[in-house]
């Protein structure tokens, strides 16, 4: 746990938390919503070519906006261990309970997957899916939910613990649930129990690894699931693909 010497500092951690946060989503829309970068991309590549390279940027700069960010003002300014606020790739005995993961599941590949409000999945606007690039998303998805998770269940919910349990959740799940804002309002509110349940998750074990692997099986899920569903969508064999 994070010691009171910290919090004692000229500059507090929870507001450096929050400041981080800020520069982290500045840096991450400011890549992903370019539209010179994405208008270079489809002038150099094909469309689908174009498309899957645009998905690697983008989540490569979470990973690093939010993940190696926030790990490098730990260990420059607070001297402390990235592992002091939940990075730890250990679970402790009975900190997810499997049946919680295979009832996410189900729920999200029931989900309808179209209407108004499915139209962010999947987020590599791919027309053709083979397994490989099945695989190679599930990579990406990866790196991009382990720095999603340590932001928000780390790095914020841990800054504002000192303050109660009940604070740290209410800011993380208050920023979560507005970093959802660009998809719309059901997506925003649907964020706020899912939020609450990660927060306890990790406090309950100590480490983020329990909320990644939720969202990491959510993220999946969704992904085959609007492949699947989506009449625009197609799985198809390795060679027949649509540029």
């Amino acid at each position: 746990m994070i010691s009171d010497e910290v919090y004692a500092k000229g500059i507090s951690l929870p507001f450096v938390s929050v400041l981080v946060l800020g520069l982290a989503l500045y840096i991450y829309f400011a890549v992903w919503k370019s539209k010179r970068l994405y208008h270079f991309l489809h002038s150099v590549y094909t469309r689908r070519t174009a498309l899957i390279i645009h998905t690697v940027i983008q989540k490569t700069t979470m990973f690093i906006a939010f993940g190696l960010l926030p790990i490098l003002v730990i260990r420059r300014f607070f001297h402390l261990d990235p592992a002091d606020f939940g990075l730890r790739f250990s679970l402790p005995h009975k900190s997810i309970n499997p049946l919680l993961l295979i009832g996410v599941a189900i729920g999200c590949w029931f989900n309808p997957g179209t209407g108004k409000n499915s139209w962010p999945y999947p987020q590599m606007r791919v027309r053709d899916w083979t397994v490989g690039l099945m695989i190679f998303n599930a990579f990406l998805w990866a790196i991009y939910l382990i720095a999603y998770e340590f932001m928000f269940r780390g790095f914020l919910f841990y800054s504002f613990l000192r303050f109660g349990y009940w604070t740290a959740v209410l800011v993380s799940t208050t920023l979560y649930s507005v970093m959802h804002g660009w998809k719309g309002l059901f997506e925003t509110l649907g964020s706020v129990p899912l939020g609450l349940l990660l927060c306890f998750l990790t406090f309950r074990s100590g480490t983020i690894l329990p909320a990644f692997l939720l969202h990491y099986v959510m993220a999946l899920v969704n992904t085959v699931s609007s492949v699947r569903k989506k009449e625009t969508l197609f799985f198809v064999g390795r060679e027949k693909t649509h540029l």
